[in-house]
């Protein structure tokens, strides 16, 4: 157990290091020395960062800004943040085993104006980012009604500590 400055709202692990999210407006993700339990370095990433994924090589993170509408992808040995905009509350990532592609979950739809008001298309996205260049190449708007997207990677509170199984 590893005692943490605020809630983790998701965790990768890799390398010896515990990548935590944080839960708070001005989100951030640590990167925790598994072996003393101290955070080797931090950084700013958005509103309500969760569902942290490692890349294939241990060289990349990305992590879902929920309340940003963003994905912030950061190059660990640099330090350097980029966000990609996607569609409305990302919550989910999942990554290609290859690494190629991520998958974004948007939690919520983006209602587009509709040309028949009494039948509206409502549909909940999912957003496919290219992860050589950091940008979505599609978004794949599911059926109709759909809302509320999860995954395994879901926001789960555990307060101001973190246990980690490896």
């Amino acid at each position: 157990t590893i005692p943490l400055p605020v809630a983790a709202s998701g965790v990768a692990v890799g390398d010896g290091l515990a990548y935590v999210t944080t839960s708070e407006p001005a989100g951030r993700v640590l990167a925790i020395d598994l072996s003393t339990g101290g955070i080797r370095t931090q950084w700013r990433v958005g509103h309500t960062p969760m569902a942290p994924v490692l890349s294939p090589d241990g060289r990349r993170l990305w992590v879902a800004n929920r309340f940003d509408h963003t994905v912030a992808s950061i190059e660990l040995a640099t330090g350097d943040v980029r966000t990609i905009p996607v569609v409305r509350e990302p919550v989910a990532l999942a990554l290609s085993p290859d690494g190629t592609w991520l998958f974004v979950a948007n939690h919520l739809p983006d209602p587009k104006p509709a040309l028949d008001d009494e039948h509206p298309y409502i549909a909940a996205e999912v957003s496919v980012i290219d992860t050589a260049r950091d940008r979505v190449i599609r978004n794949i708007e599911l059926p109709n009604g759909s809302q509320g997207l999860r995954g395994r990677s879901e926001e789960r509170r555990v307060g101001k500590e973190c246990t980690i199984q490896c």
